[in-house]
């Protein structure tokens, strides 16, 4: 045999033993892929779960921007309970943890935002209050200055 064929043998025994290295390790990791689908049913309840999740969001927005404390943090109550009952239902499926995670964390920033969003609402209301009643004082003032320069004029000339 020619050096040639022995180096093309050996190379060729090499890239065997590499690919079936690589196959034998990440076998597990396609076969394991194939655990993390999901049931339709339980497709469709993760699902109607989350619509639920939106649909008591909206609720709490609508509810905080109306300023009635009582009711506001009943629906946060709602929400929350409602995102911990997520996380206890589908806790074991591996398909959906992340997806999970990532739909609790946005929704505990959009409730944060919401509560920054009407406390800098609130302010500005009061601000304008405050500014509405100084130009009312300012207007009474020019009134009054007006009304003591038309007297000076008069009583002068």
């Amino acid at each position: 045999m020619s050096s040639f064929w022995k180096y093309f043998i050996v190379n060729l025994l090499l890239v065997l033993v590499v690919g079936e290295v690589v196959y034998i390790t990440t076998r597990p990791a396609v076969d394991g892929s194939r655990s993390n689908l999901l049931s339709a049913n339980l497709e469709e309840r993760f699902v109607g779960d989350v619509v639920g999740v939106d649909t008591l969001y909206k609720k709490y927005k609508k509810v905080a921007a109306e300023d009635n404390l009582s009711s506001s943090a009943q629906a946060k109550v709602a929400l929350e309970n409602k995102l911990g009952g997520m996380k206890q239902t589908y806790d074991g499926t591996a398909a959906l943890n992340n997806v999970l995670m990532k739909l609790t964390r946005n929704y505990e920033k959009l409730v944060a935002l919401t509560e920054m969003a009407n406390r800098n609402q609130s302010s500005m209301g009061q601000n304008k209050k405050q500014l509405e009643t100084e130009i009312g004082d300012l207007e009474k003032e020019t009134q009054t200055l007006n009304m003591t320069l038309i007297a000076i004029t008069a009583s002068g000339g």
